[in-house]
């Protein structure tokens, strides 16, 4: 999969996550990247599947960090 269609994937998936996890009440700042990651790893590897030069869960982190304004944690 190429990066900028991972991206697109990541960051739609990220809201399903918070949806299906029953998330939706909880503060965008309380989300947790790595909880997303592992839910990703177990239901669409795929989107992990990317070339990046820091590492395909960094940018994907990053990503997350961006659809839930955490950008200040970094």
């Amino acid at each position: 999969m190429k990066k900028d269609e991972a991206e697109v994937g990541v960051r739609y998936l990220s809201h399903v996550w918070r949806n299906q996890g029953g998330l939706e009440k909880v503060s965008s700042d309380n989300l947790n990247a790595y909880d997303f990651i592992a839910w990703l790893r177990s239901n669409q590897p795929k989107y992990l599947s990317f070339r990046d030069a820091v590492g395909s869960e960094e940018t994907v982190e990053r990503w997350f960090a961006q659809e839930f304004r955490q950008t200040w944690k970094y």
